[in-house]
């Protein structure tokens, strides 16, 4: 009985961790500059360029999303203005720590980095050095995880910065992965290097130069053109996809916030439809088309942003610029009818999506009151004052539709609210009595870029956490077939695809651990303990087979064999909750 218990145990908790691991989600912050040369500043660029590319590396490698998730360089910054601080600012740790929980980060990535001047034939050089913390532990990834020195300690030639960063996207990866990477470093230096260095210095460069507006355009305008004339010479000019939309980004947001609105759309513009920034340029353009009452281009740019965001501020600005335009439509009353059918659209869409919405509801009433379906405006506008019992525009709409259905008494009323509360009752009356057509601005703000960009981010952050849909291999096929029959009790037919996934991939050492439990629950200690070795042969990061074997050599009363396997599970994560408990077994057996 106690032997069968033992079995049942192993079964339980012997491939938990195996079956599903979790994804660490990583932060890093701008490294701090240590340098002692007597201009210091010239350099505080350099660690700012470090956290971002750093973060681009980590988000745009394929290899590196299975493996981790990374905070983006435009979270981290709106996090950082929510808190108040610069982007500037050199963050303390406890600051540090404190954006990292907010950002829902497990692990954070600090550092520091020291340049030394040229000194006759050699050149300039970078010295860099980070460590990664544990967020929930609060304590740093020491030697004791995996073997490392403390500090990940880098140097070479300033000009080489670019590969030095992406060593660091490396070896952090190194750092916060438990098992072999199934990449090489090389991959990460490629990548780090898709940006031209001067570009990519000057972009920093203009990022960091908010205070001043001449010298951030100067910057970001000079990023722009080494950016070309790089990529030109290199025989890539040809593909419109290949721009550098952060430099364009920023640019074009400078220009808008400037009143230089012509140009700002000069600048966004270059955006293409494939690059990530494209929904936040198109956005802004629509924008300033719709200050010029341009309603057409607005919408002609923002319709299809706003189908693929879904997010209800949107569409409520959408739909409200499109009622906005059927109302200026003065000639072509089928235009008008087409554009305020599209406005009210849209505003359906915003309210089904969020009813709470007073905004959204307010310009899905009047729309459909423009439309003369006023017992749905109606609807809509009771909701509306209820929630705000002093919004005289509402009443006024309200009362006008229920003169409509002809409920005199109730729209009596209301109109007599809309007297009190409506400054502008007068104004109204008049063009109404006069041809039963009035105006009231249509309600929408025009959402900040920090809050544009928030609302973008979350969107892409809900789209990013599904996970990525890749080629499965017939090996993979036949594993994952396997751990369910091994889930369901189905020794044979478990182990008859294990040795098709052997046939096909024999390294493969997950399936020689299943193979091993399975041996394990029928009682086959030898071919258990063989398994589970062959498992560790491919693969010495399995921290389950070690605990299993473990256990087996308890059962067995060898105290010694159980505590090397106890001492090689510690080396890759002695704090393992089951590596804890399988300690104390084995502390019993030594007595």
């Amino acid at each position: 009985m106690k032997r069968v218990l033992f079995m049942l145990f192993l079964f339980a908790s012997g491939v938990q961790s195996l079956l599903g691991q979790s994804v660490e989600k990583i932060i890093i912050i701008p490294f701090e500059n240590k340098s002692t040369i007597d201009n210091k500043a010239e350099f505080n660029w350099i660690g700012e360029a470090i956290a971002k590319s750093l973060t681009d590396i980590l988000a745009n490698s394929k290899e590196a999303k299975v493996i981790v998730g990374v905070v983006s360089d435009e979270e981290r910054r709106l996090l950082q203005n929510q808190l108040g601080i610069s982007s500037a600012s050199v963050l303390s740790l406890a600051t540090s720590l404190k954006l990292a929980k907010l950002a829902d980060a497990t692990i954070l990535v600090v550092g520091e980095y020291n340049v030394f001047p040229a000194q006759g034939e050699v050149a300039a050089t970078v010295s860099i050095k980070s460590r990664l913390i544990r967020i929930k532990e609060g304590r740093f990834l020491e030697e004791n995880e995996r073997g490392f020195s403390k500090p990940i300690d880098l140097s070479d030639a300033l000009t080489k910065l670019q590969d030095l960063q992406g060593k660091l996207a490396y070896q952090v990866l190194l750092r916060t992965y438990t098992q072999p990477l199934p990449f090489a470093e090389r991959d990460f230096v490629r990548i780090s290097n898709k940006i031209p260095s001067r570009a990519f210095e000057a972009y920093i460069k203009g990022l960091l130069s908010a205070s001043d507006s001449g010298l951030r355009e100067a910057f970001l305008r000079n990023a722009i053109r080494i950016y070309e004339q790089e990529k030109a010479e290199k025989g890539e000019v040809a593909d419109d996809a290949k721009v550098y939309s952060d430099a364009i980004l920023e640019l074009g947001y400078l220009y808008m916030n400037q009143g230089k609105l012509d140009e700002a759309i000069e600048y966004l513009s270059k955006i293409p439809e494939s690059d990530s920034h494209y929904e936040e340029a198109a956005l802004f353009i629509g924008s300033i088309y719709w200050r010029q009452k341009s309603y057409e281009r607005a919408l002609a740019t923002m319709r299809s942003v706003a189908e693929s965001l879904q997010l209800v501020d949107i569409f409520n600005m959408v739909g409200a610029i499109a009622v906005e335009a059927s109302q200026s439509e003065k000639r072509d009353k089928r235009k008008s009818a087409a554009l305020l059918e599209e406005g009210l659209k849209f505003l359906k869409t915003a309210v089904d999506s969020s009813p709470e919405n007073t905004q959204a509801r307010f310009n899905y009433g009047f729309a459909l009151f423009l439309n003369k379906d006023y017992v749905s405006a109606a609807e809509n506008l009771t909701q509306v004052v209820a929630s705000n019992p002093s919004d005289g525009e509402a009443y006024y709409i309200l009362a006008k539709a229920l003169e409509e259905m002809e409920d005199k008494q109730k729209a009596a009323d209301f109109d007599n609210q809309a007297r009190r509360f409506l400054k502008r009752y007068a104004e109204l009356e008049s063009s109404w009595r006069r041809d039963k057509t009035f105006y009231i601005q249509m309600r929408f703000r025009l959402p900040s870029r920090e809050e544009i960009g928030a609302m973008i981010l979350a969107e892409k952050t809900k789209k990013l956490s599904k996970p990525e849909k890749r080629f499965v291999t017939e090996a993979e096929r036949f594993l994952e077939q396997a751990k369910d029959f091994y889930k369901n009790g189905n020794d044979e037919q478990a182990l008859n695809l294990l040795r098709r996934v052997l046939a096909i991939e024999p390294m493969t050492a997950e399936a020689y651990f299943l193979i091993g439990q399975i041996y394990l629950r029928q009682g086959e200690m030898e071919q258990a303990v063989a398994n589970l070795k062959t498992a560790l042969f491919w693969n010495n990061q399995l921290i389950d087979a070690y605990i299993s074997l473990g256990k087996i050599f308890i059962e067995k009363g060898d105290c010694l064999q159980a505590k090397n396997q106890l001492e090689a599970a510690k080396e890759v994560n002695p704090d393992n909750e089951e590596v804890i408990a399988l300690q104390r077994q084995v502390e019993r057996c030594s007595r």
